[in-house]
C-alpha cells in the first residue's frame, strides 16, 4: 500500500482498493470546495484527558492533550520538546467542537487538493485513514503537503502530516503515541 514516501501521489492512481480519490481544483469559493468534501470534525467526541503524541522531522516531540470540553470549545494543552528539553511554555488552544482541522487550505483559490482513503502504519499499527492531499504555488515553490487522519486518533485526528517543497521534504509529524490521561495505546 503506498503510506506517501516520497515521489508519486498515493492519490495518483485512486487510493486504496475499493476507495476513491476526488481531484478538486480551488474555484475561488471556499464553500463549493468544503460542499464538495466530508468535513472531517475530531473533536466532536473529544474527552478530558485525551492526548497523542507526535515526532517530528527533526526528533522534535510534539505533545497534544485535551484539557476541558465545552459545548462551545475544546481547550487543548500543546507542549514541544527538542532533544529531551521542553521549549517553552505549554501553548493552550481552543477550537470549536465542529472544527475541521484538514479544512484550512481547501479554502484558497490557488489550492488543488485531493481526498481518499488509504491505508497507512504509525504508532505501532495499521490504520484505515483518510489521506487529503494539496498541491499549491508560492514563490515560485511547488509545495505538496499530504495529511492521513482517522476518527480513531485522540485530540485532531492526524496520523501523519507531510510537507514538500520543490520535492523536498520540509515538514512532517507522525503520530507515535496516544490515549487517555493514564492509558498508552502506542509508544
Amino acid at each position: 500500500m503506498p503510506d506517501g514516501t516520497r515521489g508519486a501521489s498515493p492519490l495518483a492512481t485512486g487510493a486504496a482498493p475499493g476507495g476513491h480519490a476526488k481531484p478538486h481544483a480551488a474555484s475561488g469559493s471556499a464553500e463549493s470546495q468544503d460542499a464538495e468534501a466530508e468535513p472531517f470534525r475530531p473533536l466532536l467526541d473529544a474527552g478530558k484527558g485525551e492526548w497523542a503524541r507526535y515526532i517530528g522531522l527533526d526528533a522534535s516531540v510534539l505533545h497534544y492533550q485535551v484539557e476541558e470540553v465545552t459545548s462551545v470549545g475544546v481547550r487543548t494543552r500543546v507542549t514541544v520538546e527538542v532533544g529531551g528539553e521542553r521549549l517553552g511554555l505549554p501553548a493552550i488552544r481552543e477550537d470549536p467542537p465542529d472544527f475541521d482541522p484538514a479544512a484550512p487550505q481547501r479554502g484558497l483559490a490557488h489550492v488543488v487538493w485531493r481526498a481518499g482513503r488509504t491505508r497507512i502504519t504509525a504508532a505501532g499499527r495499521q490504520w484505515e485513514a483518510t489521506l487529503y492531499e494539496d498541491r499549491w504555488l508560492d514563490e515560485d515553490i511547488r509545495y505538496v503537503r499530504r495529511t492521513w487522519v482517522s476518527p480513531q486518533v485522540p485530540v485532531f485526528g492526524f496520523i501523519r502530516m507531510e510537507l514538500y517543497g520543490d520535492d523536498q521534504l520540509e515538514a512532517r509529524l507522525e503520530l507515535s503515541a496516544m490515549g487517555a490521561a493514564r492509558t498508552v495505546n502506542a509508544e
